[in-house]
């Protein structure tokens, strides 16, 4: 006390100890803070068949928490999983109704097509029963004129004629429409008592004749027939371009099918649900980079990079688990040997670490 006042002093020994310990306790933070952040160096390559390694560089490499990853992750997963199920149901579906209503649209073409194939075998068995008689006729004519010493003669034009004179008298002739498409017969004789001299002769024509009248009748009932081969033909064309557009429906919904399972499977999808990184660096030209992660947590190492190849863009997805047991300073190589792939599921199908 000094002067009635109360003075407070600290040895000076003290006050250096105080000191040092401070200082000893920022060095021990320090040591302690540096000991608890784990170096990963990372690079990033494609090894390609040829042999040789393509560094990939510009490549954002990415660490994010593996406990909160991983659940996102397997949620992922799982919905993509679902989707799938609910598509393969869908397309099953969809394809047995195309089925169905395919072999339906065939229990109706084929009975047609049968029909259409009888009707046309009768007709051209009509027809060329029709083009007999007509040939047989003719040569008749011929041969009667000729053993009776007559003179037949053909004219040839729109009209087809066979004239049976005698002399300068027509005993008989028959006229047909040739210009047509259905050729119109007719037969006539001329009453003269020239014809009655002749009664085989006459009975050989109205009997050749008539066939010649019944052949053409035939002939006639047969175009009709074609009638309706063509309306069945035009039916069966009809169910046939249904039953195209039934094929064609069912080739569009495999393509779409097909499109959405690649698209459901890919690595990005997986990518771009993990949550936001912690740390992260870019590669340089050698497809390299460091990443300094606290330890003490799980970690996944996460990249995506592209690269052409001729025409074509390959795509890569790199989603890891940091080892438990990966030291500090080691390199981690994410190539395309444990690179995610189209249908993987990310940590456990992929490469988990090298």
């Amino acid at each position: 006390m000094n002067n009635g006042k109360i003075k407070f002093e600290i040895p000076y020994k003290n006050h250096v100890f105080y000191m040092l310990k401070s200082k000893l306790l920022i060095i021990l933070l320090s040591f302690l803070l540096l000991g608890c952040e784990k170096k990963v160096n990372i690079e990033v390559f494609i090894a390609t068949d040829s042999g040789e390694n393509v560094k990939l560089g510009l490549v954002n490499v990415k660490a994010v928490s593996l406990e909160e990853a991983e659940k996102l992750l397997k949620n992922e997963w799982t919905n993509r999983e679902i989707q799938r199920e609910n598509e393969n149901e869908s397309i099953k579906k969809e394809e047995a109704k195309l089925v169905a209503e395919t072999r339906e649209l065939d229990l109706k073409i084929d009975p047609i097509r049968s029909e259409i194939l009888e009707k046309k075998k009768n007709i051209e068995e009509i027809k060329a029963n029709c083009n007999k008689v007509a040939e047989d006729f003719s040569e008749m004519i011929n041969k009667v004129c000729a053993d009776l010493e007559l003179l037949p003669y053909v004219q040839q034009n729109d009209l087809k004629l066979y004239v049976v004179m005698r002399g300068k008298v027509p005993l008989f002739f028959m006229k047909e429409q040739v210009h047509r498409e259905i050729p119109e017969l007719t037969i006539s004789t001329v009453n003269l008592p020239e014809w009655d001299a002749y009664p085989a002769f006459k009975e050989k024509i109205i009997k050749g004749a008539n066939s010649v009248i019944e052949a053409r009748r035939k002939f006639d009932a047969a175009n009709e027939q074609m009638e309706q081969v063509e309306k069945l033909q035009k039916s069966c064309d009809e169910l046939l371009a249904k039953r195209g557009n039934r094929l064609k429906v069912e080739r569009l919904s495999r393509e779409k099918h097909e499109e959405f399972m690649e698209s459901n499977g890919d690595p990005m999808n997986f990518y771009a649900v993990l949550p936001q990184a912690i740390v992260s660096a870019t590669t340089n030209a050698d497809g390299r980079c460091e990443l300094k992660l606290p330890s003490g947590k799980k970690w996944i190492i996460a990249a995506t990079s592209s690269r052409m190849v001729g025409n074509e863009s390959e795509k890569y997805v790199w989603i890891l688990e940091l080892p438990k047991d990966f030291s500090s300073g080691e390199t981690l190589m994410l190539s395309n040997n444990n690179a995610l792939y189209r249908g993987m599921q990310p940590l456990v199908d992929s490469y988990k670490s090298n």
